[in-house]
C-alpha cells in the first residue's frame, strides 16, 4: 500500500512537470484574453494526448499486479479539472506576447511537430524518472 500511495504522489509530479517552469513575472494584462489563450494552449495539449502519454508512461513499467489498481484509479481522475488547472498556471505565468508566440508557432506544420515530439520526450522523460524513483524506493 506504501509503495502505491508514493505511486500517485509521483503521479501528480509527473503530471505537473512539463508545466511547472516559470518565465517570470506577469504584466498585468486583459484577463480575459489571457484566459481565452490559456484555453487554446491547453487546447493544442489536449489534440496532442498530453495527459494520456503521462498517464502511459507512468503505467508501462510498473508491477503488473498494481497496474490494474493504477488504471482504476487513473480512470476516475477528471481529465477536464487537470486541464482547467493548467489552464490556469498558464494564465499566471505567461504573457499574452507570449502565449501570442506559441500559438503561432504551434499553428505550424513544424511547430505541431516540436509539439508532438516534446510531448512524447516528456513522456519518456517522465517514465525514465519513474523508474529511478521506484528503485531508489526499493532500495530502503
Amino acid at each position: 500500500m506504501m509503495y502505491f500511495s508514493n505511486n500517485i504522489r509521483l503521479l501528480f509530479l509527473v503530471l505537473s512537470f512539463g508545466l511547472s517552469i516559470s518565465n517570470g513575472p506577469v504584466l498585468a494584462q486583459g484577463s480575459n484574453e489571457k484566459a481565452e489563450l490559456a484555453r487554446r494552449v491547453i487546447d493544442l495539449h489536449k489534440q496532442e494526448g498530453y495527459l494520456e502519454k503521462a498517464f502511459r508512461g507512468a503505467l508501462r513499467n510498473a508491477p503488473a499486479e498494481q497496474q490494474e489498481a493504477r488504471k482504476r484509479v487513473l480512470s476516475k481522475i477528471d481529465q477536464d479539472a487537470v486541464y482547467a488547472g493548467w489552464a490556469k498556471k498558464i494564465e499566471e505565468l505567461y504573457t499574452v506576447a507570449e502565449m501570442k508566440a506559441y500559438l503561432n508557432y504551434a499553428s505550424t506544420d513544424i511547430g505541431r511537430s516540436i509539439l508532438r515530439k516534446t510531448t512524447e520526450i516528456s513522456a519518456a522523460m517522465q517514465e525514465e524518472l519513474y523508474l529511478e524513483v521506484m528503485k531508489a524506493m526499493s532500495e530502503e
